[in-house]
């Protein structure tokens, strides 16, 4: 009886050493993982208001996305501006008749190139042999221009001023949808023609 009861004590020693050793790495081990969840609150436990507004405030981030300044935005893809047959040869007609009246400034006054206009088509021909063609289509309701440098590019009238569309003539440019740049730019940029002053629908 006495080996028995001096047995029990001393695992009951052993299990009370296991125990508060298991307590102690328990206890260094908690503050570690509290830490890591309440890092946001600046260490303290958060109240159930806090744990609230947190979780709002991860679901704002595409409220935030809308509510940004315009610059900010995605810029808007360019697009045709949906005129009449009508206004379309105007526009056009107005287009190609100031950029055949720059060029035979130049060929008046030089012979860096020549310039000839015929039932809608234009055709530029430099001194070194280069030539464009610039012409009307008038199914697409596109400017073409056949450039022996940049290639072949189709234009499309885009307005520059919202509500313009029902106008007689519309406020708008001759864009090439690609990039953006419009046929005035081309004139001036590759084949040294300056465009400005733009026509009279700018």
């Amino acid at each position: 009886m006495l080996a028995r009861a001096v047995a029990l004590a001393q695992a009951g020693r052993g299990a009370g050493r296991r125990f508060a050793t298991a307590v102690a790495r328990s206890a260094t081990a908690a503050p570690k993982r509290v830490a890591a969840r309440v890092s946001i609150f600046g260490g303290a436990q958060p109240t159930p208001g806090q744990l609230m507004a947190t979780a709002r405030g991860f679901g704002t981030t595409s409220r935030a996305a809308e509510d940004s300044p315009p610059e900010q935005r995605t810029a808007q893809p360019l697009k045709a501006a949906d005129i009449t047959l009508a206004q379309y040869h105007k526009l056009a007609d107005l287009q190609i008749e100031h950029l055949l009246a720059k060029c035979e400034e130049i060929s008046d006054t030089s012979d860096v190139l020549d310039v000839e206009y015929s039932s809608g088509v234009m055709t530029i021909t430099y001194q070194d042999g280069l030539t464009y063609v610039l012409n009307k289509q008038p199914p697409n309701k596109q400017i073409w221009l056949a450039s022996p440098k940049s290639g072949p590019k189709r234009y499309d009238f885009v307005l520059t001023k919202e509500g313009t569309e029902n106008d007689e003539t519309p406020v708008g440019d001759w864009v090439y949808l690609r990039d953006g740049s419009t046929l005035a730019e081309l004139f001036e940029n590759e084949l040294q023609v300056p465009a400005e002053p733009r026509p009279k629908y700018q």
